[in-house]
């Protein structure tokens, strides 16, 4: 039955209800817990309503379950890319500056790991592009 969860999920994002939508993947990854599929959409929700940082090792662990997957890599990727953005905005002290390139340099090597399964994938070059035009 993680699939109907699963399904359910994707329903409600498309329907942008994303509170159901997030409680239907929790549910199917509670029935299967190395659902990539669930695991990795679930990181989508809360990308979607700001929350990087329980996102990215969402991301990271459906990866840990399908490492060639470059649609979980390309969220990795941009969710990487947007905390970079929320370190620079916060870049009061010399720490916060070194953890936002850090954050970048994911954000590239993830891009590039896109690229190579999917080198025509428009996206991720145009992301990569962004990200080295402003290093």
């Amino acid at each position: 039955m993680p699939q109907a969860y699963y399904n359910l999920g994707i329903i409600n994002d498309e329907k942008g209800l994303l509170k159901q939508a997030a409680q239907f993947y929790k549910h199917a990854i509670e029935l299967k817990p190395e659902y990539a599929g669930a695991i990795s959409n679930l990181g989508i929700i809360y990308g979607k309503t700001g929350k990087i940082e329980v996102a990215i090792p969402l991301f990271k662990r459906a990866l840990d379950i399908t490492p060639d997957d470059p649609i979980t890599l390309f969220n990795l990727a941009f969710a990487y890319e947007e905390s970079a953005k929320s370190e620079e905005r916060r870049a009061e002290s010399e720490e916060r500056r070194a953890e936002s390139k850090e954050l970048r340099v994911k954000a590239i090597e993830t891009y590039r790991k896109v690229l190579d399964l999917e080198p025509g994938n428009v996206r991720a070059r145009e992301r990569l592009g962004k990200l080295r035009a402003r290093s």
